[in-house]
């Protein structure tokens, strides 16, 4: 089992948070899902493909010091912490990084943090029968939790949880059920449940069709650059189309004003000065720094300046 690759298991979406005497609960980390291969050396396989990560994170080599066993496959998230929260775009600038010189210094500005969560194999034997309940425990025996290893922590109320996420802002929680096996690949036994979370974005453009508004062009600044992170169609009011025509039209420039705009082929494109703020609801983020189902909440008063990540 040190030898291959692990499709790790994956919660199923569900629609609403829910109290249950057969499930634990447990905190929604946004991150990267990492599956830790613990043996002579430490190997970090991520949820697509057996390719070592290894260097990009060497925070996690102390694993090997943490851990009561001689072979172990821990899995968990691996999270870059921002005033309090998780902060995808920055563990996604670590997960993209290869160049050594900048993940040493990025482990000092932007170190991550593995949330460990389930055990599937220990010392030759195969843990993945086991229910998850049991797992946890081995989990917590044999691991001990320092510096930027933590064990993740059970919930018994998963209507409670949920509105304490919701208050913090976080992505959502998981519900898994105890006795649960370790199944690879999605599966109901896990179930996510998510809340929607918002986001200011300046608009940098809009798509036209027929000569009309159909999707607004969001963007983020990182510093001095606007980065291109999807765009909005649902929510878009008649108003809203009317106010982006109007306010819109002294702002209009030639070229796109995102270091990474959007080029499909066939699209008419309106670029603008950002200068419009709105604020948008979506899911999550995608891998490539795109939000997933974004929907407008409405233009907002705030200045461009606020719209970073």
């Amino acid at each position: 089992m040190l030898e291959k690759f692990i499709k790790p298991m994956e919660p199923k979406p569900y629609p609403q948070p829910f109290d249950s005497s057969e499930y634990v609960f447990q905190v929604k980390w946004d991150g990267i899902r990492i599956l830790a291969f613990i043996g002579n050396k430490i190997r970090l396989q991520g949820k697509k493909n057996f390719k070592d990560k290894s260097e990009k994170y060497p925070e996690l080599t102390i694993l090997k010091d943490l851990i009561k066993a001689e072979e172990a496959i821990l899995d968990g998230e691996v999270v870059v912490m921002q005033e309090g929260r998780p902060s995808f775009p920055r563990v996604i600038q670590r997960e993209f990084s290869s160049d050594k010189m900048r993940i040493r210094a990025l482990t000092e500005t932007m170190p991550v943090e593995y949330i460990v969560f389930d055990i599937i194999f220990l010392d030759g034997k195969n843990l993945t029968f086991l229910p998850y309940i049991k797992r946890y425990e081995i989990l917590s025996d044999i691991l001990t939790p320092k510096e930027s290893i933590h064990i993740i922590e059970n919930f018994y109320n998963g209507e409670d949880l949920f509105e304490a996420v919701k208050a913090l802002k976080l992505e959502g929680i998981v519900a898994k059920q105890k006795e649960s096996p370790y199944v690879f690949g999605k599966t109901n036994l896990w179930k996510k449940i998510k809340h929607r979370r918002s986001i200011l974005c300046v608009a940098g453009g809009y798509t036209l069709k027929e000569g009309r508004p159909v999707s607004i062009l969001l963007g983020v600044f990182k510093g001095n650059r606007l980065f291109y992170i999807g765009r909005v169609s649902a929510g878009l009011k008649e108003k809203d189309l009317i106010y982006l025509q109007n306010a819109g039209h002294p702002l209009e420039i030639d070229k796109s004003p995102f270091i990474n705009p959007p080029q499909v082929k066939g699209e008419n494109y309106v670029w603008l000065n950002p200068f419009l703020a709105l604020e948008v609801e979506y899911a999550e983020w995608t891998e490539d720094m795109k939000l997933r189902a974004p929907s407008l909440k409405g233009f907002s008063l705030s200045k461009p300046e606020k719209c970073t990540i």
